[in-house]
């Protein structure tokens, strides 16, 4: 299924990355991942805010909004640090207005309010750490019309839920993902923080006509 971009967008942003390998990977995601249209469309009624992409990896996020209308300033973080040093020399080669840091971002205290996205982070920590990195990232959330997304897999016992932590644990096995899932979160999870954060959250299925279990989670501020 061809999800998030046609090929010329495809080809325009792969042909940024410096390597054969990150070239023809980032094409194919953009072709078949449809959670980068997701987030773009989610985004379209504050296309100027800026916007903190927790767990950016090499920039792709980043680099999919540019193509497709976004003006905010993007701040992408990431623990790994030579995925960050791609994303950087991209950015600048590119002239795109975006910053790339390696650091944890609960320590930050520096970044402008506006909107947050988190994609396939939490099920590498525990829950009590997903419901602290969710806890964390609203802080950082424009009270007006800033938007909170996060994409994952959700652990409801599912047949997608089953399958995809199999697929999960043989990528991990065969040397494709460097990290094994920790933990799943639940839908529980996500309603108890952000109600408690004074948000008000929608879950839209995201798998497309795949068989995983992925769900874009968009939270925004209460209003009243």
């Amino acid at each position: 299924m061809l999800s998030s971009g046609n090929k010329e967008v495809a080809t325009r942003i792969a042909a940024m990355f410096p390597t054969r390998f990150l070239k023809g990977y980032v094409y194919w995601k953009i072709r078949t991942d449809p959670a980068y249209r997701a987030v773009s469309d989610s985004l379209k009624g504050a296309r100027d805010l800026p916007l903190l992409d927790l767990g950016c990896g090499t920039g792709l996020l980043a680099f999919y909004l540019r193509e497709h209308g976004f003006s905010g300033r993007v701040h992408g973080v990431d623990i790994d640090g030579p995925k960050i040093q791609v994303a950087q020399g991209i950015a600048e080669k590119g002239g795109v207005d975006a910053l790339f840091e390696c650091r944890d971002f609960r320590d930050m205290h520096d970044s402008p309010m506006g909107h947050v996205t988190m994609l396939d982070v939490l099920l590498y920590v525990t829950p009590d750490v997903q419901r602290e990195l969710i806890a964390r990232a609203v802080e950082f959330v424009c009270p007006k019309k800033g938007v909170f997304i996060i994409r994952s897999g959700i652990g409801d016992g599912s047949w997608r839920h089953r399958f995809t932590h199999t697929l999960d644990n043989i990528a991990r096995m065969i040397g494709w993902m460097m990290k094994v899932p920790v933990s799943y979160p639940s839908r529980e999870i996500f309603t108890e923080v952000f109600d408690r954060c004074g948000f008000e959250v929608e879950f839209r299925p995201l798998w497309g006509r795949t068989p995983y279990n992925n769900h874009l989670v968009v939270a925004r501020r209460r209003i009243g």
